[in-house]
């Protein structure tokens, strides 16, 4: 569940972390990581941890979602695998974000959240 992954990663302990946000996080994680419509950053999760951090309300996170997914689309169903079993190699490639997400998850169990950022970030940095 996003909401639970992002918590230790943000170390949000103020984070007020109603019910409701990590409904609507958990159900965030179906949408793409791209606009459908001209391929920017979706933003949901970051606007949603920011307006409950700014003292936002159930209503109106849930408000905030509906208005914000209409842009959204949702993630690739398919998901072939990664080439080589290399996540390098499907970093900027959208049909594999599934694929990538779910590795990414796989890892961070396996691995722990430590383990995990010290192997990919490395690759990620100029």
């Amino acid at each position: 569940m996003l909401a639970k992954r992002l918590t230790p990663i943000l170390n949000v302990s103020n984070i007020r972390a109603t019910g409701t946000l990590h409904s609507l996080l958990a159900a965030s994680e179906r949408f793409s990581a791209r606009y459908a419509d001209d391929g920017a950053a979706n933003h949901l999760a970051m606007a949603l941890v920011a307006l409950d951090r700014l003292g936002a309300g159930d209503d109106r996170l849930r408000q905030y979602a509906s208005f914000y997914e209409r842009r959204l689309r949702p993630k690739p169903i398919d998901e072939p695998p990664l080439p080589h079993d290399d996540w390098r190699e499907a970093i900027g490639k959208p049909a594999l974000e599934t694929t990538l997400a779910r590795r990414f998850a796989r890892d961070l169990q396996a691995k722990g959240m430590d383990a995990l950022l010290h192997e990919v970030i490395g690759p990620l940095t100029p």
